[in-house]
């Protein structure tokens, strides 16, 4: 969990990544998001995409630092 913090700090924009894009598909692929949080699970961050309303959960391979 903390390498995950340390990749993602709270607050640091994210885009979604090649993979991330796949899974999307198309939904979001310009948008660019804040890390608000992390889950419960090693793997995910939370993203408030610009433009919506609530965090939304997020695999960290699906999601790369601007």
């Amino acid at each position: 969990m903390d390498a995950l913090r340390l990749a993602f700090p709270k607050g640091c924009q994210v885009r979604l990544s090649a993979m991330g894009k796949l899974v999307a598909r198309h939904r979001r692929e310009l948008r660019s998001g804040q890390v608000t949080g992390y889950g419960h699970d090693d793997g995910t961050v939370l993203v408030l995409w610009t433009g919506y309303g609530y965090s939304q959960r997020w695999h960290r391979d699906y999601v790369e630092r601007v």
